[in-house]
């Protein structure tokens, strides 16, 4: 059992605490509630790899402003199987689960080379994230406003890579001044 600092509760709004006192201009107890606690419905989450399940997961239990999970979510062993031929003994029950945050706000990228594509594929297909399949190598932003981003060609490790910046610009809603200013330093 975890104890109430040590939780991903305690440990955010400990972070969020300790960042609103040494930047006090850039007001991040905006993001705390006036009890003190963290308004996770304004809060953005993202997650590589296991933590990409691990940040879905989470806006499964809380409502949230927004997820980006890369190279996941996971949880299944469905991908060489195919939907139509897996067991339910290889697949989470919380892929299931009704979401606490809705689903338009949930965002999965997937790179074709990853050894868990289809897994990660039948997860968003699972879960019901919007859109079908945009490779973002060939397609314009918005992406036909899909929630479900593939990488032709790129893998599990590659969604750090600058290249990928443009996309994520799309994902966060960054204004166009941000991202110009960013783009000049």
């Amino acid at each position: 059992m975890v104890d109430a600092a040590n939780s991903i509760n305690g440990k955010v709004k400990a972070a969020i605490t300790q960042l609103q006192a040494q930047y006090p201009e850039e007001d991040w107890g905006y993001f705390l509630a006036a009890d003190g606690s963290v308004r996770w419905s304004d809060v953005g989450l993202t997650g590589y790899s296991h933590g990409a399940s691990s940040s879905v997961r989470w806006a499964k239990q809380v409502r949230v402003w927004r997820v980006v999970a890369r190279s996941g979510p996971r949880d299944n062993l469905c991908g060489a199987a195919g939907a139509g031929q897996c067991s339910e003994d290889v697949i989470s029950a919380w892929l299931d689960e009704e979401s606490k945050t809705p689903l338009d706000r949930l965002y999965g990228l997937a790179g074709t080379t990853d050894s868990e594509y289809g897994d990660i594929m039948y997860a968003m297909e699972r879960m019901k994230f919007p859109g079908t399949p945009v490779d973002i190598n060939s397609a314009a932003a918005p992406y036909s406003n899909s929630h479900r981003l593939i990488a032709q060609g790129d893998g599990h490790l590659d969604f750090n890579d600058k290249k990928f910046w443009p996309v994520m610009d799309v994902i966060w809603g960054v204004p166009a001044e941000n991202i110009a200013y960013a783009n000049s330093h």
